[in-house]
C-alpha cells in the first residue's frame, strides 16, 4: 500500500548528480559561476519589512522545490523566478531534513532554508520547510556507526507482532527509500518528539514562514498494529487505566479503545509541535501533510486529520491519485467521485482553516480536472506531477491556473454558502469497517503495476462505512446538491443551524452530547437522513452502549423494514436501517436516489450532466459564487481511456429577495475572458448559462 511521496521517489539521477548540474525534479540546472555550498552570489533585501498578505495560507498556491545537499541559493534561483512567474504563492522547500543529521549538517540546513526563504520573500512568496516528523532515514546504514535505530532504538515504534519498525531500502518494502538507507519510524511518546520539537523551534528562528511536517503516522510498513513500545503502553494505561493490547481483537473493548486512543496519541503530538513552534514565534505556522483521508489507513496507522479539531495546527491533505505511473488519467468514474469525495473530507476536516490538498496528474489534461475537484471544494492546489513532490505537470498549465486563483482571490477568499451537510464520523469507520482493507479506490488495472491496488478487499465498494458514506456523496454530487462534510468534532448546535439538510452515514459510535444536539436540531426544524444498524450504539470511544441511543433520543422504536418517514417536533427524520448510500455506491439505486431529492432543499438547481460538480460559496467580499468542476465523461469507459468532454448547462441558484447587478462567468482556460453574461430572475433564483472545460466559477454581484 502507498502511503506518501518523496521528492526525490523514483529519481533517474542520484542526488550527486543533481549537485553536479544534472536536470533534475525541478528543472533546474546550476548557474554559471555558482559554488555549490556558497552564498556568494546571494544578497539580503535592504531592509527585512513584515510581508504582504496577512491571508497567504487562506489564497496559498503552492509549488514544491527540491534543496539537496550542498546546493546553495544561487543554484535555485532560476527556479525560485520560474515560481514566482507561475504564480505560486507559497514554496514547499525540500532540504535535506529527511536524514539523520548530526549539529554541522542541521546548522547547514538552517542556513539554507533562511537563506531561501529571504529570496522567497523578495519575489512575493512564502516558504515553508518539508520535514518528516516520525521518519528519519540514515545513508549507507550498514557502514557508518551511527544511524537512528543504532542510536535510539528505544525511540523506535514497536508493532503488536514485536517487529521494531526499521528498515533498509533495497529489500522491495517501499520505492522511496534507496538501497543502503535505514528508514526508521519514531514513537510519540518516546524523547524522540522533544529532540524532534528542539530542532522545530530552531527552524522557527529562521526566515521560514512555517514547518510542512511530513505524515505522523504509526507506519505499518515492517509490522502490524503499533506502536506497544514500552512509552506507548506507559501512556495507554496512565490515560485509560487499561493495559494495552497484545493482539488485534474487535471484540475486545480494550483493544478497541486502544485504536480510537491511537488518533488522540498523534493528535497532542502534533498539538504539542505547533504550540513549541508558536512559543518561539507567534507567526510560525505549522502544516501536517495528511495522507489518510477517509479511508481505514487512519484506523489502521493512527493518523486521522478528521478525529479533533485542530486548533492553531493546518494540514496539507495527500489526495492520493489511483496510479503512480498515470494518476487519475485512467481512473474510472467510481473512482473519481471517491476522489470528490476525499477532497470535500479534507475541506470539513480542516474547517474553520483553510485545506490544503495535492493536486497530481501526469499531463495538463488530466491534470486539470483534479485541481478542479480541490477548487470546488474550497480547497487550496498544490500543483505537483505524479509521483513527485516538487515537479509540476506542466510550467505554462501551473502558470494559467495560478492565475486564474490570484486574478480571482474571492476563489478561495470564501466560506461556504451551502445549505446541505453530510456528517463523517471517525469512530464509526473503526468500529464499522475494522480496518479491513484499504477502501482508498474502487478499481484494479492490472496492466498497471504501479495502480493504488491489487487486493479484492481493498475496494471502497467492500466497505460499510466508507461506502455508505462516499454513496451519499455520490448521491448528493450526482444531483448537484451543494454540500458540505462536516466531521463529528464540528458538529456544534451552531454549526449544524447552517443547515436545512443532514445525512448521518452509518453513525454506529456516537457522543452522548452529539446525540442530543442532533435531536434538537430535528426539533427545530431540520431534516435528518440517516442509515445503518444501530445508530450510536456505541460512545465516542467505541464501547458499546448496548442500545442505538440515535432512534432512542428521536422516540424511533418498533421499526418497520425499509425507509422511516416522520416528523419530529418541527423536523422530519428520515431512516432505514440498511446502508443504503453503500447500496447507491455500488448500482446506483433509484429508491435511494428518490429519497435524496425529496430531502434536499434546492439551492441549487441545473440541466447539467451528472457529472459536473457544483459548489456555493460566499466570497469575503460579499459576492455569490457558483463554483464547478467537470468530471462528465471521465472513467465512461473503464480504465482503458481518457475521455473528458466539455458540457454547457442552464444553471439557477436561490437568492432570494436580494438584487442582482451582473453575473459573470470566468474560466481558466487558455485565451478565456470573464464574461458578463444574462440572467433571469423569478421564484427568487438567478438563472444563467455556464460553459465549462475543466473547471468554471459564476461571480453574482448584488446590488
Amino acid at each position: 500500500m502507498r502511503l506518501f511521496r518523496r521528492a526525490y521517489k523514483q529519481s533517474a539521477f542520484s542526488r550527486r548528480d543533481f549537485l553536479r548540474g544534472v536536470v533534475g525534479a525541478t528543472g533546474i540546472t546550476l548557474l554559471p559561476g555558482c559554488l555549490t555550498g556558497s552564498d556568494a552570489c546571494y544578497s539580503l533585501p535592504a531592509a527585512d519589512s513584515p510581508m504582504a498578505n496577512a491571508d497567504w495560507l487562506r489564497t496559498a498556491r503552492i509549488g514544491g522545490l527540491a534543496a539537496f545537499a550542498g546546493a546553495s541559493v544561487c543554484d535555485l534561483r532560476a527556479d525560485l523566478d520560474r515560481m514566482a512567474d507561475e504564480r505560486v504563492s507559497v514554496v514547499e522547500l525540500d532540504p535535506e531534513l529527511s536524514n539523520y543529521l548530526n549539529e554541522e549538517g542541521f546548522q547547514d540546513q538552517l542556513r539554507l532554508v533562511d537563506a531561501v526563504s529571504r529570496e522567497c520573500h523578495k519575489r512575493g512568496m512564502r516558504c515553508i520547510a518539508y520535514y518528516p516528523t516520525l521518519e528519519s532515514l540514515t545513508p549507507d546504514a550498514d557502514n557508518v556507526a551511527s544511524t537512528m535505530f543504532k542510536d535510539h532504538p528505544d525511540w523506535v515504534q514497536l508493532s503488536m507482532d514485536g517487529m521494531p519498525n526499521t528498515f533498509v531500502g533495497g529489500e522491495g518494502r517501499v520505492f522511496w527509500v534507496d538501497p543502503g538507507v535505514e528508514s526508521a519510524w519514531l514513537c510519540p511518546t518516546s524523547g524522540y518528539v522533544d529532540y524532534f520539537i528542539g530542532r522545530v523551534k530552531r527552524l522557527a528562528e529562521t526566515a521560514l514562514d512555517g514547518l510542512w511536517g511530513d505524515v505522523p503516522l504509526l507506519s505499518d510498513i515492517v509490522g502490524t498494529w503499533p506502536c506497544v513500545n514500552a512509552s506507548c503502553n506507559a501512556k495507554f494505561h496512565a490515560d485509560t487505566g487499561l493495559v494495552a493490547p497484545t493482539a488485534a481483537d474487535w471484540n475486545d473493548p480494550t483493544f478497541v479503545k486502544w485504536v480510537v486512543w491511537r488518533h488522540r496519541l498523534i493528535y497532542e503530538m502534533e498539538q504539542r509541535i505547533v504550540t513549541a513552534a508558536k512559543s518561539v514565534r507567534a507567526d510560525f505556522e505549522v502544516i501536517i501533510e495528511t495522507v489518510t483521508m477517509d479511508y481505514n489507513g487512519a484506523t489502521s496507522q493512527g493518523l486521522d486529520g478528521a478525529a479533533a479539531d485542530d486548533g492553531l495546527l493546518h494540514r496539507v491533505w495527500e489526495v492520493d491519485a489511483a496510479s503512480d505511473a498515470s494518476s487519475m488519467r485512467f481512473a474510472t468514474e467510481d473512482d473519481w467521485w471517491s476522489m470528490a469525495a476525499m477532497m470535500k473530507h479534507a475541506r470539513g476536516s480542516s474547517e474553520p482553516r483553510p485545506a490544503w490538498c495535492f493536486c497530481y496528474g501526469l499531463e495538463p489534461d488530466d491534470a486539470e480536472p483534479v485541481m478542479a475537484l480541490c477548487i470546488a471544494s474550497g480547497c487550496n492546489p498544490y500543483e505537483t506531477k505524479i509521483p513527485q513532490m516538487c515537479t509540476s505537470a506542466g510550467s505554462a498549465y501551473r502558470k494559467r491556473m495560478y492565475s486564474w486563483l490570484a486574478d480571482h482571490p474571492g476563489l478561495l477568499l470564501s466560506r461556504s454558502a451551502n445549505q446541505t451537510a453530510i456528517i463523517y464520523s471517525s469512530v464509526s469507520r473503526d468500529m464499522v469497517d475494522r480496518a479491513r482493507g484499504t477502501g482508498l479506490y474502487t478499481s484494479y488495472n492490472p496492466s498497471d503495476q504501479l495502480w493504488w491496488s491489487e487486493l479484492p478487499n481493498d475496494t471502497a465498494k467492500s466497505m460499510e462505512y466508507i461506502a455508505d458514506f462516499r454513496g451519499m456523496v455520490k448521491l448528493l454530487f450526482r444531483q448537484h446538491v451543494p454540500f458540505d462534510v462536516v466531521t463529528t468534532p464540528h458538529a456544534t448546535s451552531e454549526k449544524l443551524a447552517l443547515y436545512r439538510y443532514v445525512a448521518l452515514p452509518s453513525p454506529a459510535s456516537l457522543d452522548a452530547a452529539l446525540v442530543g444536539r442532533l435531536r434538537d436540531y430535528v426539533t427545530a426544524g431540520g431534516s435528518l437522513l440517516f442509515t445503518g444498524p444501530s445508530p450510536g450504539g456505541a460512545d465516542e470511544t467505541g464501547l458499546l452502549r448496548g442500545k442505538p441511543l440515535l432512534l432512542e433520543a428521536l422516540g424511533l422504536k418498533d421499526l418497520a423494514p425499509g425507509w422511516t418517514e416522520l416528523t419530529v417536533g418541527a423536523g422530519r427524520i428520515l431512516y432505514t436501517e440498511e446502508r443504503a448510500g453503500a447500496v447507491f455506491f455500488n448500482d446506483g439505486s433509484a429508491a435511494i436516489s428518490a429519497m435524496g431529492v425529496k430531502l434536499a432543499p434546492g439551492q441549487l438547481e441545473t440541466n447539467a450532466p451528472p457529472g459536473i460538480v457544483c459548489d456555493l460559496r460566499r466570497a469575503d467580499t460579499g459576492e455569490l459564487l457558483a463554483i464547478f468542476a467537470n468530471l462528465d465523461g471521465l472513467g465512461s469507459q473503464g480504465t482503458a481511456a481518457f475521455t473528458p468532454r466539455p458540457a454547457s448547462f442552464t444553471c439557477a441558484v436561490a437568492i432570494g429577495t436580494a438584487r442582482i447587478l451582473r453575473v459573470i462567468v470566468t474560466r481558466p482556460d487558455a485565451g478565456a475572458q470573464d464574461a458578463e453574461v444574462p440572467f433571469l430572475i423569478a421564484g427568487g433564483k438567478v438563472r444563467f448559462d455556464v460553459s465549462i472545460q475543466a473547471a468554471a466559477a459564476a461571480i453574482i454581484v448584488f446590488a
